[in-house]
């Protein structure tokens, strides 16, 4: 989370890379482990996988390619 404040406050821009890395944060912060038997430790980890996919792709157009 401090990364993601220190890159927007580096390019002055917060924008949908903050959200999703808030969204992955509290999602593994607050996740119980019934919670993830429940859906299945594959499962659960090809979910936070393809978020960190989708966080890194955001990452990528918000701050290094414009």
């Amino acid at each position: 989370d401090l990364s993601m404040q220190e890159l927007a406050d580096a390019y002055g821009t917060r924008g949908e890379a903050d959200r999703l890395a808030g969204e992955l944060h509290a999602r593994l912060r607050y996740a119980s482990i019934d919670k993830v038997y429940e859906a299945g430790l594959h499962t659960f980890l090809g979910g936070v996988r393809d978020d960190i996919a989708r966080l890194s792709d955001e990452i990528g157009r918000q701050f290094l390619l414009d």
